[in-house]
């Protein structure tokens, strides 16, 4: 059940992220013929999950970000509960104790800001007829490390990401976001 339809509603329940102690990190993707992990295929960026991440918070309550179309038909959407109540897939992976995420485990979320990026609706005229969605989320935490959460895709051939995807990236090095164009580096931001 989807209670965030706007711009204001989303912003707030990012904002209310702020103080919320990480507890747990499960990923969702899709049931592909095969048992590696895919979320792995391009490790020097990020994790690639083509449905995206669920926090377990330490308080008992859970946050998942998923690609979603309520802004525009691929941006990030959040949830206020299990992403297993919005995906069915049997392809969980928990990812708590990994290198990248046991870092921030027991620390709170101490900002999150969303980055807002557009499509137009007519060509001829964009300015008038813009559809804003959120591209990207940069979340720092109090163990002085931070992450940003895009819709994006990888492109093998030109070594780039592209936005307004059905994946969800997790980018946790700072060089690697700005290299790719995700959050402040991001073209709109």
């Amino acid at each position: 059940m989807k209670k965030i339809k706007t711009r204001e509603q989303f912003e707030a329940a990012i904002q209310a992220l702020v103080g919320l102690e990480l507890a747990d990190v499960t990923y969702y993707e899709i049931e592909y013929e095969t048992q590696k992990r895919c979320y792995l295929h391009q490790p020097n960026i990020g994790h690639f999950l083509d449905f995206g991440v669920e926090f377990r918070m330490a308080c008992g309550s859970y946050r998942s970000f998923l690609w979603d179309g309520t802004f525009y038909q691929y941006g990030i959407g959040l949830f206020p509960h299990k992403a297993s109540l919005e995906v069915s897939t049997q392809r969980q992976w928990v990812v708590s104790d990994t290198r990248e995420w046991c870092q921030f485990l027991g620390s709170s979320v101490e900002s999150a800001r969303v980055y807002w990026s557009w499509v137009a609706k007519s060509p001829a005229t964009p300015e008038a007829y813009r559809t804003y969605y959120p591209q990207d989320i940069e979340l720092a935490f109090t163990c002085g490390k931070h992450i940003y959460l895009s819709a994006s895709q990888y492109s093998d051939n030109s070594d780039s990401l592209y936005g307004m995807s059905d994946d969800i990236l997790v980018v946790f090095d700072e060089s690697a976001a700005k290299k790719y164009c995700v959050g402040p580096h991001g073209i709109d931001a």
